[in-house]
């Protein structure tokens, strides 16, 4: 009785599909400054029986550098995903920030999770570009605009 028992609990908290769990899916930073970067981290684990290996991992805009500690997750291992936002670039106010991820387990299909960080970013000094990046042999002149709030000195 003991062993059926213990066998139907097993195959209660495996998932026939393979799936990953995670810690969080989504994130609300709330208020947070604009000009540094922005990271947050994602852990995941394999509760599966089967090795999991990711396939791609990809952000919704250029703003987004992700990482992940490992490709493949071992069953009963876990592994972390760096999500970091350039938000020098971002428009000030309300922001979303997705990232996809692609995992196969082994001998099953693909399977797509979104991970998502939300801010309301605020700024107190304006720098135009943002960017600028130059590449000359003969030199050049460019003007570069700082703009601060007269509310709040610098």
């Amino acid at each position: 009785m003991n062993a059926i028992l213990t066998l139907s609990l097993f195959a209660l908290a495996a998932d026939p599909e393979g799936r990953l769990q995670f810690d969080k899916t989504s994130l609300d930073r709330g208020e947070v400054k604009s000009g540094v970067p922005l990271v947050e981290t994602f852990k995941l684990m394999n509760p599966t029986p089967k090795s999991v290996v990711v396939t791609s991992l990809t952000g919704t805009c250029g703003c987004l550098k992700p990482k992940i500690s490992s490709q493949v997750i071992q069953p009963g291992e876990s592994a972390e995903i760096r999500f970091e936002v350039n938000t020098l670039s971002q428009p000030v106010g309300p922001n979303r920030w997705k990232l996809f991820l692609r995992y196969r387990p082994e001998g099953g299909p693909e399977i797509d999770q979104t991970l998502e960080l939300t801010a309301k970013l605020s700024r107190e000094v304006t720098v135009e570009p943002c960017a600028l990046v130059v590449v000359t042999t003969d030199g050049v002149n460019r003007d570069i605009v700082v703009k601060s709030d007269p509310r709040k000195p610098v």
